[in-house]
C-alpha cells in the first residue's frame, strides 16, 4: 500500500511540472500576429494565434519571420512586400512582375524626332544652284598656231598661206572654216575656193585673234600688185555667179555705206562687202557695195 501511495504522488508531480513547463513556454513565446496570410492575398483571423497555417498557404513574394515549437511552424510578423502592377500607381498582392520588363514608369517615353532635329533646316542646308543659274563657259579653243608664212586653224586643222600688206598680216587665201550656221561651200560640195557665209555667220568665221578686214585695209590691199586675189564669186539662193570673175569680200561689220559706194540693197538687211574684179573681166576694177546679208560672200581674216 504505502508503495502504490509513492508511486501515485511521483506521477502527480511530474504531470505537475510537465504542465507548469508548457504554460512557461507559452507565455514567454514572441507575440504572434493575430492574423495571416491566405492564397488570394486577403489576412484572415486564427483561433490558435498563428499556428495552423502551412507553408503551401504562404503568398508568393511575402517575407514572413517563423518560429518553430514543437514541431508546429508558426509565422510570426508577416512582412509583406507589395508587387506594383503595370500602372506604377496600384499595388498588387497577386501579381509578379518580370524583371524583364520594366514598368512604364521606368521607361522614359520617347518623342518622335521633329523635322527639324532630324535632318538639317533649309537655311542651314548649301542649295546647290540650279542648271538656269550655272554659267557655262564655251570650250576653250587654242588660238591658230602661225609657222613661218603659214597659219594652222587648230579648230579644224586647216592651213593657210600668209601675206603681209603695210603691217597687217593677211591670209592669202579664202578661209574655209565650217561655222554653226550661215556657211555654205560652192555648188554645195566644192570648198576649193573657200567656203561662203551669210552674214550670221560673220561672228564665228575667223580664228582667235583675227578678223574681218576694215576698208582701209582692203584698199592697201588692192593698191598693192602682187596680193593674192581669189574671183569665187558668190551665192544667192544657193545659185551660184561670177565664178572666176569676181571676189565678193565681207567688210568688217562696222563699216557703213559711204557717199561713192555702190548700192544694191535697201532696207535694214543690208552690209557692206568689197568687190573685187578679175583683171580679164574689169582690168582689176574694186568698189565697195551695200549688198543682202542673206547672201554668201567669201572671207579673209587679217590681224595687226
Amino acid at each position: 500500500m504505502p508503495y502504490k501511495i509513492f508511486a501515485f504522488l511521483l506521477f502527480s508531480f511530474l504531470l505537475g511540472s510537465f504542465i507548469a513547463c508548457s504554460d512557461d513556454s507559452s507565455s514567454t513565446a514572441p507575440v504572434i500576429d493575430d492574423s495571416v496570410v491566405d492564397e488570394s492575398g486577403s489576412k484572415s483571423s486564427s483561433s490558435q494565434g498563428g499556428q495552423k497555417k502551412s507553408s503551401s498557404s504562404f503568398k508568393p513574394g511575402t517575407v514572413y519571420d517563423t518560429l518553430v515549437i514543437a514541431d508546429t511552424l508558426v509565422i510570426v510578423n508577416p512582412i509583406e512586400t507589395p508587387y506594383y502592377t503595370n500602372d506604377s500607381s496600384e499595388f498588387s498582392w497577386d501579381e509578379l512582375i518580370s524583371n524583364d520588363e520594366p514598368s512604364s514608369s521606368s521607361v522614359a517615353t520617347q518623342k518622335p524626332q521633329s523635322s527639324s532635329s532630324s535632318s538639317p533646316s533649309s537655311s542651314s542646308v548649301k542649295k546647290e544652284p540650279s542648271s538656269s543659274s550655272v554659267k557655262v563657259d564655251p570650250p576653250k579653243v587654242e588660238p591658230p598656231v602661225v609657222q613661218g608664212d603659214s597659219l594652222i586653224d587648230t579648230r579644224d586643222g586647216n592651213i593657210y598661206k600668209l601675206t603681209m600688206v603695210g603691217k597687217t598680216m593677211w591670209m592669202a587665201t579664202n578661209i574655209n572654216y565650217e561655222t554653226s550656221k550661215g556657211s555654205s561651200c560652192y555648188d554645195v560640195t566644192d570648198c576649193s575656193k573657200g567656203a561662203l557665209y551669210d552674214f550670221s555667220a560673220l561672228s564665228e568665221v575667223c580664228p582667235s585673234g583675227w578678223r574681218l578686214p576694215t576698208r582701209d585695209e582692203f584698199d592697201a590691199a588692192s593698191q598693192d600688185p602682187d596680193f593674192p586675189w581669189s574671183f569665187g564669186g558668190r551665192m544667192k539662193n544657193y545659185s551660184y555667179a561670177y565664178q572666176g570673175n569676181m571676189g565678193f569680200y565681207w567688210l568688217a561689220t562696222s563699216e557703213n555705206f559711204v557717199d561713192g559706194d555702190m548700192e544694191n540693197c535697201s532696207g535694214d538687211n543690208c552690209a557692206m562687202i568689197f568687190v573685187k574684179k578679175s583683171p580679164d573681166y574689169g582690168e582689176g576694177e574694186f568698189l565697195f557695195q551695200k549688198d543682202s546679208k542673206d547672201k554668201g560672200f567669201s572671207v579673209r581674216c587679217v590681224k595687226n
